[in-house]
């Protein structure tokens, strides 16, 4: 039995959906799926499940009732719906954290650990502070040694997540160790995490530009005129560039300060993307 709180994506849903009640139902198709949801045209059904338009506000609940949905299912399609049509971060956010609080949602695209440790870009800070840093449960102090600074209502709540989390805990002195040394992101299928992770970074990146002196910052810019193979090419020296960036920071064995690394590379000129292919 399909359950929709197993999706975060809802045109595969309603593709998995339509097939399994093809299967089960006589007459059930495309041309039932309009009749039903009072659409204008059956190429509107169509370019729906292909991906070419939007639902609206006022199809939701349309095609929730065509599909038998119950309220709580409905109010689940609703986000995930808003979720994927989103353009901007915050607005994808703000759904993404209501599919959140479904207690059946167990999808792998959405796992609430992953998503809950990169929400906040204090939280690895403060995970990667105590690498090195002998924290014991002033907080003020613990506040203190993060940049910019954060209060110590906000570092206890790192605390909680990250022992929560399984990835501090005390040790016989009563001291806060990590239960392993480095965590990555490489591997996690949480792109709404990761992407608050960036967007976090980018601020802090931008504001360190006037926090520090230059001798203890390094930030610079290029912008470049690239073909698509060219461009392929640096995106692999750029990955190649951030493993030994990694490696460095494994082999280092004099730890006394966190910094952050932000890598950024898009385009800034519009270009025809299948003649840049052909």
């Amino acid at each position: 039995m399909i359950s929709i709180f197993h999706y975060s994506d809802f045109r595969k849903f309603l593709k998995d959906s339509y097939l399994a009640k093809k299967a089960q139902t006589k007459g059930f198709n495309y041309q039932f799926i309009a009749q039903q949801a009072n659409f204008k045209s059956l190429g509107l059904v169509t370019q729906l499940f292909q991906g070419k338009t939007k639902l609206s506000d006022a199809m939701i609940p349309r095609i929730a009732d065509v599909f038998g949905l119950t309220t709580r299912e409905k109010s689940f399609f609703t986000d995930m719906v808003h979720y994927n049509q989103a353009v901007k971060h915050t607005k994808k956010k703000y759904h993404y954290e209501r599919m959140l609080r479904y207690e059946e949602a167990a999808v792998v695209s959405i796992p609430k650990d992953h998503y809950e440790i990169l929400d906040k870009w204090y939280y690895t800070a403060i995970r990667a502070i105590l690498s090195f840093y002998k924290f014991n449960g002033d907080y003020s102090a613990l506040a203190k040694m993060v940049q910019p600074s954060i209060f110590p209502s906000e570092a206890k709540k790192a605390i909680s997540v990250l022992e929560r989390l399984g990835m501090i805990k005390r040790d016989e002195d009563g001291f806060y160790k990590l239960t392993s040394l480095h965590l990555t992101t490489e591997g996690l299928d949480c792109t709404m995490g990761i992407n608050n992770y960036v967007i976090n970074s980018l601020e802090i990146a931008r504001d360190s530009l006037h926090r520090f002196e230059k001798t203890k910052r390094s930030l610079s810019a290029l912008s470049l005129s690239v073909s698509k193979e060219g461009f392929d090419e640096m995106v692999g020296e750029i990955e190649d560039f951030r493993k030994r960036i990694v490696d460095i920071s494994k082999r280092d064995r004099h730890v006394d300060r966190v910094y952050q690394l932000n890598m950024q590379f898009f385009p800034i000129s519009a270009f025809d993307d299948k003649e840049s292919d052909s």
